[in-house]
């Protein structure tokens, strides 16, 4: 896993990316928009981001796509982990 320091405006992830990652928030927040209509603003520490950003990113990040796209409005701080493929093992 890698932590990295995002500044304002940075994309996490595009809704409809197909690769296999999970994303947590580390520190600041981000915006969450599906079909470009802002759904959530996640706050790190906070129950939401904790369990609602792990589950929403890591559930859609299997095969069809990302469901949600999430962009920095200030500076943050994410972890993001790749997974495998597992069909190349």
């Amino acid at each position: 896993m890698s932590v990295r320091t995002l500044s304002a405006g940075r994309v996490l992830f595009s809704q409809g990316d197909t690769d296999k990652r999970t994303v947590w928030l580390v520190s600041g927040s981000v915006e969450v928009n599906e079909n470009e209509r802002n759904i959530a603003m996640l706050r790190s520490g906070t129950p939401e981001a904790r369990t609602r950003y792990i589950r929403t990113c890591h559930a859609a990040s299997r095969c069809a796509g990302w469901k949600t796209s999430a962009t920095c409005p200030s500076k943050a701080s994410a972890g993001r982990h790749d997974h495998l493929d597992q069909t190349h093992l």
